[in-house]
This record gives structure tokens, C-alpha cells and sequence, in this order.
């Protein structure tokens, strides 16, 4: 039974930055989708586009905001932006053992 429960946590450990990282990114393309259709409600001959490119287009500009953000975080303001966040998460008790356990 404790090999049972050092696999399942073992499983679990290895299983929870795949789940946390596809989460922010649904996350993250919900935001862009909710953005992008009332803008494209706004112009008619952009209404008349199908979902799936809608979709798609959603799916294109969320990946460009990773991108973008891997970009500042790689330069010298983007570096102490993301270390400044990562003390204010270190401070905070519960979230401190999340932020460890997924950055890891």
C-alpha cells in the first residue's frame, strides 16, 4: 500500500505543471477570444467570419502573448519584474508551496 501512495504522489507531483500550464493557457485564450469578438462584432464584414477562424485567430494571438512575454521576461526589465513577482509569491504562505511546487 505505501509504494500505491508514493506512485499516486509521484504521479500526481509529475502530472501538476501539465495541468496547471494547460489551464493558464485555456485560460489565457478565453481572455484573448473575449476580447476579440466584440471588437469583431464592431466592423460587419469581419461578422460574416466563420468561428473556427475566429478560433483560430484566438489561438494565433494567444500564442503571440506568450511569446511577447518571453520576450520581456528574457530582458533586463522583464528579469526583475518576474523576480519581484516570485518574492511577493514567496511571501504568501499557501501560495508560496503552489509557485514552488510548479516552478519546479
Amino acid at each position: 500500500m505505501k509504494r500505491v501512495r508514493q506512485h499516486f504522489l509521484t504521479g500526481l507531483l509529475s502530472i501538476t505543471p501539465l495541468a496547471v500550464t494547460g489551464w493558464i493557457a485555456w485560460r489565457l485564450y478565453l481572455l484573448v477570444d473575449r476580447a476579440l469578438r466584440p471588437l469583431l462584432e464592431r466592423y460587419p464584414p469581419l461578422e460574416t467570419l466563420p468561428n473556427v477562424l475566429v478560433t483560430a485567430l484566438g489561438v494565433v494571438l494567444s500564442v503571440l502573448l506568450i511569446v511577447t512575454v518571453g520576450l520581456v521576461s528574457r530582458n533586463l526589465i522583464g528579469v526583475a519584474f518576474f523576480n519581484l513577482v516570485e518574492r511577493l509569491f514567496n511571501r504568501i504562505p499557501i501560495v508560496k508551496g503552489i509557485f514552488t511546487a510548479v516552478k519546479q
